[in-house]
């Protein structure tokens, strides 16, 4: 006989997706109204969990050949909150069809994997974080492998001229997205520096940044993006590119979900190969180098550490911040006076309880605070985030912008304290800040193997990697300390300034984007050199 709960715990676990039983429970079926329907929903979705773990050992035991089970379990899973067999449904599937040398359904379904994998571990629960694993998987990388094994790569040598020709193969240039503005600022430097370099998308993110690819061709950096219906078409028209214009060394900046991407740089476009490692790297793919892009101890965990290089991480927008005027309060909606605090990226990491909590906490033990977000929202991100601000009678403090990449600079300079996001921080944002000389709220490294598979903390030290030692950071997991923090810095401005002011000499000295462009070309140099006139 288990001990009843209260509706506190009872709330965390439907919250956390977690289990509850009918004895734990029998207080709220017998006090009935609000309190038995959340007791029945809560003991619905054990019972729902439970079957959809058993659907998964059926379709399993079925060899996953069975459709209509498959179908069943991927109607299931959602409304169970448990994805997990279906994610692993997915991965079997796409194994076995890449065994067969099926590329077409290989790919689908290795790729579907990926997208819902990616999708729901950045959710709060444990179970759900667990599917980042999959996105870190030697099994589902060396299917791609044996997908590419067949094909072949550009019939022509890349031509042993001067100036080197370079390529970044990415899944797609988007607006108000940070990987399409690295992705953008790397090439346009490349070009700066005297290399023709183009930007080739395999087109897995469907529409092209219409204001990111007309700089892009400002600054003189072609843009190519293959289409096609299928993977198999996608991928040769990708190959045909890098025969009419070939190049000698690629550079790939591809989300981890990409089928296209893995199975091009497994059959190889240019003669020389790297990758830029952000967070996870892939375990197919004919690499000349894989540059690393956190920490020196990504090298270490590196699948070939003999040609991992630490290349660091850069600000996009540094140039932009310095010739940047503070947006105006008024237009804001924030009055004179008021301690603004901020945080700019996906509204979706801004819906971790811990730090829905530790704002709330802070406006509502700051006089005169305001909240200003800022960022693209993809699903119910910005209503999660209104409905908590408002049961914590703080949503009139908060301000809503939406996404604003070409103002982040303006309001930057509007703010007085950056609070950063956890257990998912900032990158580009995180740099931006201290660019631009503001104390930065951020929390030390949480380790979670869920997380971070890897074992090398990028998910999850990144702000503390970039802040270093000679500011506070709040420590692991802790919202007391993370609000304390927060409030210090908006009590005693002079520490505020203190901080910003170290932050952004920091920011300068270690993060400045020529340094980080001149140390990647010197990569793509030493490899595109190593194989002059080879033909992929």
């Amino acid at each position: 006989m288990r001990d009843p709960i209260d509706r506190a715990e009872l709330e965390r676990r439907l919250r956390l997706h977690e289990d509850v039983w009918a004895d734990e429970v029998r207080d709220f079926v017998a006090a009935g109204s609000e309190d038995c329907r959340l007791a029945h929903f809560a003991l619905f979705k054990t019972l729902l969990r439970g079957a959809v773990e058993e659907l998964g050992l059926l379709t399993a035991s079925e060899g996953y050949a069975n459709q209509s089970t498959v179908t069943l379990l991927s109607q299931l899973a959602p409304v169970a909150e448990n994805e997990l067999p279906l994610v692993e449904a997915l991965k079997r599937i796409g194994l076995r069809s890449a065994a067969a040398g099926q590329l077409e359904h290989g790919a689908r379904h290795l790729e579907m994997m990926a997208n819902r994998a990616g999708m729901i571990g950045q959710r709060q629960d444990a179970r759900s974080r667990s599917a980042m694993r999959y996105l870190y998987d030697h099994e589902v990388d060396a299917g791609y492998a044996a997908l590419a094994a067949p094909l072949r790569g550009p019939r022509v040598a890349a031509p042993a001229v001067e100036p080197l020709r370079f390529a970044l193969v990415v899944s797609g240039i988007v607006d108000d997205n940070s990987g399409s503005r690295v992705a953008a600022a790397i090439a346009e430097g490349l070009q700066a520096l005297g290399h023709p370099t183009v930007v080739v998308s395999t087109g897995h993110v469907g529409a092209a940044g219409a204001r990111a690819v007309q700089r892009l061709t400002a600054a003189g950096v072609a843009f190519r993006a293959v289409a096609g219906s299928s993977y198999e078409e996608r991928i040769r028209r990708l190959i045909e590119h890098f025969e009419a214009e070939p190049v000698q060394a690629a550079l790939y900046l591809t989300f981890p979900m990409d089928a296209v991407a893995k199975i091009a740089a497994s059959v190889g476009l240019a003669p020389a190969q790297m990758l830029l490692n952000t967070s996870y790297e892939q375990f197919c793919g004919r690499f000349d180098a894989i540059l690393e892009t956190v920490s020196e101890q990504q090298i270490r965990h590196s699948v070939n550490p003999a040609i991992a290089k630490f290349v660091g991480s850069a600000l996009v927008a540094g140039a932009a911040i310095d010739r940047a005027v503070a947006a105006p309060r008024a237009a804001l909606g924030v009055p004179d006076g008021a301690t603004l605090f901020g945080t700019f990226g996906r509204l979706q990491k801004c819906c971790e309880p811990g730090f829905m909590k530790a704002t709330s906490r802070i406006l509502a033990e700051v006089p005169q605070s305001v909240l200003l977000l800022a960022g693209p929202a993809y699903d119910r991100e910005e209503s999660t985030l209104r409905d908590h601000f408002a049961a914590n009678g703080v949503l009139d403090r908060v301000r809503f912008l939406g996404a604003r990449e070409d103002d982040v600079p303006s309001l930057l300079k509007a703010l007085d304290v950056y609070v950063d996001t956890f257990p998912f921080p900032g990158g580009q944002s995180v740099l931006e800040a201290m660019w631009a000389g503001l104390p930065v709220v951020a929390m030390r490294t949480v380790p979670d193997p869920n997380l971070d598979p890897s074992g090398t903390g990028p998910t999850t030290a990144v702000a503390e990697l970039f802040l270093g030692d000679g500011v506070p950071l709040a420590k692991p997991g802790d919202v007391e300390d993370y609000v304390a923090l927060a409030k210090r810095y908006a009590q005693d401005r002079d520490e505020a300034a203190r901080a910003g002011e170290h932050l952004a000499r920091r920011a300068r000295e270690h993060y400045a984007l020529d340094a980080f462009v001149r140390r990647i070309e010197g990569a793509m140099v030493e490899a595109a050199q190593s194989h002059r006139g080879v033909a992929t």
